[in-house]
């Protein structure tokens, strides 16, 4: 079987469009938000983590809804091998949430990053984040793997770009919504 390279370049382009506008977007969300982040700096570190494990956990999510729906083992949002799957990926993500708090707070020290918040704010503002983005990435993994088959689009071309990006500027907008719900 030929690749169709040009089918998946025209799904895929102008999914890939809106994602380079909405990375600018949030780069600039991120910037509107920096004197917070920057107040506390050890709040740095949580970018990068949350935003991997939130666009890996939906990517993973997303791919093998995809597969299912390829497959035909997952024809409506009523399966429970769906449901089977959000929930594996919720408890990954409080998993690996939960054991990076622990791992980053115990590391942050010997790289002479001062931590100057409460174990428990710090825990809890990692953990509140990083549960806040893996609903949403969920929920936009689910809808765009959904949403494109329905339409006759191959959702391996548009859950990934779609879940990375937006689970980028949303990894920003939780870790910010949830140093103010904590109080920093």
């Amino acid at each position: 079987m030929i690749y169709q390279w040009k089918k998946i370049v025209r799904e895929s382009a102008p999914i890939l469009m809106a994602c380079a506008f909405i990375a600018v977007l949030s780069g600039q969300l991120l910037n509107a938000n920096q004197d917070k982040l920057i107040a506390v700096p050890v709040l740095l570190t949580f970018i990068p983590v949350i935003n991997g494990i939130g666009g890996n956990l939906g990517c993973v999510l997303g791919a093998r809804i995809s597969s299912s729906l390829h497959l035909g083992s997952i024809a409506s949002m009523k399966d429970k091998k769906l449901y089977e799957n959000v929930f594996i990926s919720f408890l990954l993500g409080i998993i690996t949430y939960s054991f990076l708090s622990i791992f980053i707070y115990l590391i942050i020290p010997l790289i002479d990053i001062e931590i100057d918040i409460e174990p428990m704010k710090f825990a809890s503002i990692f953990m509140i984040a990083g549960i806040m983005l893996t609903a949403l990435v969920t929920i936009i993994a689910i809808a765009t793997a959904f949403l494109s088959f329905k339409k006759g689009i191959d959702p391996d071309n548009t859950v990934t770009p779609l879940v990375t990006t937006l689970g980028d500027a949303l990894g920003i907008g939780c870790l910010t919504m949830t140093i103010w719900m904590v109080g920093i």
